[in-house]
């Protein structure tokens, strides 16, 4: 079988990945963190008084979950230009999460917080989770097809997420693990939320330029207005799995919960916009309104519903 190219980039595999590359650059990561944690340049307040372990588990995390919404939104074939990105963006996580272990072993003989105490226990779903992901992705090439990728990375998520819940309740482990998680997330939140803001912009603004002119939209226009539409949804749902995550780890608080009835509102406003623009694949001015239907919502949650909590 002939490897398939991927839209853009005449002969190159869709399925390949930099194994070679994710494993050095990791490694590279992982050695210049032990530097620096010997050398004494980190201290605890310039993390926020958590490890670098810390920050890189959950940046890895964060990746994985990256990858995660765009598998969601692959289902439709022609869109294959997002699925080399999930692709990569697991494999960066996988990588990461054995990596943030590594460099946390290393932190027990230099430790930043003296609660913190290394147990192997703690560590077995992450690198559990990181195996299954590393093994998927081989069998992803193997079999050139990336349907199963949304329910294994779905899975390997609800692990880690378990695992930082029982961790968040055990004894010897620092509190300044919650609020290394409580940043990532509100940046995934933050993140999902302006891509998604960001593609019904665009959507718009598309619309409305189509309408106006009365043209008959070309492939390529078509194909771009299919991956807008896969990627403002994958921001949204983005945004909403950070918000309910906030909601949990490190615990509920009124920004969380601010945070989670305007994630939720606009992920169901743009969810029938979607569903809209599935069924009828077509720019008329139907569209624009269920555009304006989606970023209205958001201004109002913006500006009234979680002030400053979104800040």
């Amino acid at each position: 079988m002939t490897p398939s190219a991927e839209p853009g980039h005449p002969g190159a595999d869709a399925f390949g990945l930099p194994w070679g590359t994710g494993v050095a650059a990791l490694a590279a990561v992982t050695i210049l963190g032990v530097a620096l944690q010997g050398s004494g340049a980190l201290h605890p307040g310039l993390l926020g008084n958590a490890t670098l372990s810390m920050h890189l588990s959950v940046a890895a995390a964060s990746l994985l979950a990256l990858a995660t919404v765009l598998y969601l939104v692959l289902d439709d074939a022609r869109i294959d230009r997002l699925g080399p990105w999930a692709s990569r963006l697991a494999l960066l996580g996988a990588l990461g999460l054995p990596a943030g272990s590594v460099l946390r072993a290393v932190e027990v003989g230099m430790p930043m917080l003296v609660d913190f105490e290394y147990h192997a226990g703690f560590e077995a779903p992450a690198l559990i989770a990181g195996g299954a992901v590393l093994a998927y992705l081989r069998i992803e090439q193997a079999w050139r097809t990336r349907r199963a990728g949304a329910l294994v990375l779905g899975l390997s998520l609800a692990a880690l997420a378990l695992d930082a819940w029982l961790m968040s309740v055990a004894e010897g482990v620092p509190s300044s693990l919650g609020q290394v998680m409580d940043g990532h997330l509100v940046g995934l939140w933050h993140l999902g939320g302006k891509v998604g803001v960001l593609a019904s912009v665009v959507l718009a603004l598309w619309t409305v330029l189509h309408t106006r002119t009365n043209q008959v939209a070309s492939v390529p226009l078509e194909h771009a207005l299919r991956v807008a539409m896969s990627i403002g949804l994958s921001g949204f749902t983005l945004a909403l799995l950070s918000a309910m995550a906030l909601t949990v780890l490190p615990g509920p608080t009124p920004q969380a919960l601010s945070r989670g009835l305007a994630g939720g509102m606009v992920w169901v406003c743009f969810v029938a916009l979607y569903l809209v623009w599935q069924r009828a694949r077509v720019a008329a001015p139907v569209l624009s309104a269920w555009i304006a239907g989606t970023l209205i919502p958001a201004a109002v949650a913006y500006h009234l519903i979680v002030g400053p909590a979104w800040s």
